[in-house]
């Protein structure tokens, strides 16, 4: 009976034939940390150079401003000096071909719809504020 030990960017373990089928034994995960704690109503968009844009979300207060880079292949964390300039949960933030993220709508700091879009800047890493949304009807 031969064993084959393997390892790979997210386990290892060994493979053992036992009557005709592989048994697959897999101990010790080898995990790079991820991003910080599921924050409810965060959004997470995965910017060109692989890095993923955390913004927002609820926390105890109410909804954020915060914005952090998070890098999957090192596991970094960078808190941004600078955050979204209006807080909001539950939003959408969508990349755009330019490499800049498009932040618009999810729920305020009063509870009513953020009607201010911001655009994430990756490479000066700064938000600004675009325009105001019509109000819904």
């Amino acid at each position: 009976m031969v064993s084959v030990w393997w390892r790979s960017r997210t386990a290892r373990g060994f493979v053992r034939p036992v009557l005709g089928l592989a048994l697959i034994l897999v101990s010790m995960p080898l995990t790079r940390p991820g991003p910080a704690a599921n924050v409810p109503g965060q959004s997470a968009t995965r910017l060109p150079d692989g890095r993923v844009l955390l913004i927002g979300g609820l926390g105890s207060a109410g909804p954020m401003m915060a914005a952090t880079l998070w890098d999957p292949r090192t596991g970094a964390r960078v808190s941004l000096p600078v955050g979204l300039e209006h807080a909001r949960a539950w939003h959408t933030a969508t990349l755009h071909p330019d490499g800049s993220v498009l932040i618009r709508g999810g729920v305020g700091a009063t509870g009513d719809v953020v009607g201010a879009v911001e655009r994430f800047h990756p490479a000066a890493q700064v938000f600004e504020t675009l325009a105001e949304d019509a109000p819904a009807r």
